[in-house]
């Protein structure tokens, strides 16, 4: 696949709506657009490619889950992603929100930070992450399957 080399402009627009059994539900609508640039095809063996992108999600929420793990975020941030080639196939990846709602006790901080170390192949991608002090894990995808 060629790499298209530019500068995008990317949107996004979702919106959830969950009911639960004990009468609660929550409803998110999230909206937001930003620009990405990629810079590089993967030609070369070091330094060949990078991948930025930045993208703010506007976020409204009303109600709770009673669920921890189901809780969606109510925190408008901008979205910070970057992926660097480092040698071959091997690149470093980054992503981080940062946090522009000011009723949020993290108001103007940085959150959700992630690292991943991605070995990158025409028919899958392999990837090593850690985030934010937490978690750590392994992903493997295969394309066109």
């Amino acid at each position: 696949v060629i790499i298209n080399k530019a500068l995008f402009l990317n949107t996004k627009l979702s919106t959830s709506v969950y009911q639960y059994s004990n009468k609660k539900s929550q409803r998110v609508f999230s909206g937001g657009i930003g620009p990405s640039f990629i810079i590089g095809n993967l030609k070369r063996n070091i330094l060949d490619y990078t991948s930025f992108s930045l993208m703010p999600q506007f976020i409204d929420k009303k109600g709770e889950s009673p669920f921890i793990f189901d809780n969606l975020s109510s925190e408008s941030k901008i979205n910070f992603n970057l992926k660097q080639q480092i040698f071959g196939p091997i690149l470093f990846g980054f992503s981080t929100d940062y946090i522009i709602n000011k009723d949020s006790n993290d108001y103007k901080k940085f959150t959700n930070n992630k690292y991943s170390l991605d070995i990158s192949r025409r028919a899958y991608k392999v990837s090593l992450f850690y985030k934010n002090n937490q978690s750590f894990g392994l992903n493997f995808n295969i394309f066109n399957f």
